[in-house]
């Protein structure tokens, strides 16, 4: 195994950590604010349809009259209490096609569903989290900033040959959101494993969601219902999306990482992969990181592995680029969440 794994702690080790919460008891209720509609009835609208709306609107337990419009009249929604304590004024438009069209919706007798979640939606979120097109992980723009800043934060301790639980705890202490622990990723982190690479300087988002994956887990961004944005962490296979170990940077490689393509005359011959990656790190001066669960998947040994380099002059990036083509992987230069760049090393895709 290219990241070795301890023996299973204890469960009183996982208690102990304050980076993931544990909540045994049933999640808080939150009380949502109220939401009532009125809806106005365009010309052409069909006499016979408001019976329907209202019986509708009945099953959801939402008060509602209707009413027929008045000149310049159409879709909104007011707060009619206060920022603390809102309650929502719905007014929505009964058309002549018997739709219903409010801020963000257009629905049909037969959109119950649909309609449950926008009510909910506006409940939870509020007048923004319907006018305000959601981003990844579905939160909104400011969400996905206060994470990106949340993440930000420098690792400051060396981490090389440490124990991932305590770098994690470590690490998870500086962070400003909460972690959850999903229950299908319980019995992975229970598992210890000595970390490989060195962190400190990179940020916490980028150092925590390269730790993770060593044992399949992931970092996912989310906001309960109810509730403030908090980071779980889950299987890799069970999140449709996760926390990126770092991102393509803005700038061409050359301006990003300049140590790649500094000139050189080499030669290398049945050196040991690592050490010859060792030696060529120094010089580039820019951290490296394995993605241990993609290579583990392939099977792939890296320190198994013996590298030769014909004599030549060349640049640092391509030797990287070639004697890690030995060992089927290849680099890719990313940025973590504070623009400081690093060489994220990837099972080579087949051509």
């Amino acid at each position: 195994m290219f990241a070795r794994a301890k023996d299973t702690l204890p469960a009183f080790v996982l208690l102990m950590l304050p980076l993931v919460i544990l909540s045994l008891a049933p999640a808080p209720v939150f009380a949502l604010p109220p939401v009532e509609f009125e809806l106005i009835t365009e010309n052409g609208f069909p006499l016979t349809g408001t019976r329907k709306w209202l019986q509708l609107f009945q099953d959801l337990d939402v008060r509602i009259r209707i009413r027929s419009a008045k000149l310049g009249e159409g879709p909104e929604i007011t707060n009619r209490g206060t920022e603390q304590l809102p309650r929502y004024q719905v007014v929505g438009v009964l058309r002549a096609d018997n739709k219903l069209w409010v801020p963000s919706g257009r629905f049909r007798l037969t959109d119950k569903a649909r309609l449950v979640r926008w009510i909910d939606e506006l409940r939870d979120g509020g007048i923004d989290a319907l006018i305000e097109e959601k981003g990844a992980f579905g939160l909104r723009p400011n969400q996905l900033v206060a994470v990106h800043e949340a993440l930000s934060m420098k690792v400051k301790a060396n981490t090389r040959g440490r124990s991932f639980l305590k770098v994690a705890r470590e690490i998870g202490r500086g962070v400003s959101l909460e972690f959850k622990l999903a229950a299908l990723a319980r019995p992975a982190f229970t598992k210890d494993y000595e970390i490989r690479e060195e962190y400190a300087g990179l940020t916490a988002g980028t150092a925590l969601a390269a730790m993770l994956r060593p044992l399949g887990l992931a970092l996912v961004p989310e906001r309960p219902r109810g509730g403030e944005v908090q980071l779980r962490i889950t299987e890799i296979r069970a999140a449709k999306e996760s926390w990126p170990v770092g991102w393509p940077p803005e700038r061409a490689p050359g301006q990003t990482m300049p140590g790649l393509f500094r000139s050189l005359k080499v030669e290398i011959e049945a050196t040991p992969l690592m050490e010859a990656v060792e030696a060529i790190n120094e010089r580039v001066a820019a951290p490296l990181l394995f993605d241990h669960y993609a290579i583990s998947r392939k099977n792939l040994d890296p320190e198994s592995r013996e590298v030769s380099f014909a004599a030549k002059k060349t640049f640092y990036g391509k030797i990287l680029r070639d004697i890690f083509g030995q060992a089927e992987l290849t680099y890719k230069v990313r940025v973590d969440e504070a623009g400081t760049p690093f060489l994220w090393i990837v099972p080579r895709s087949p051509k």
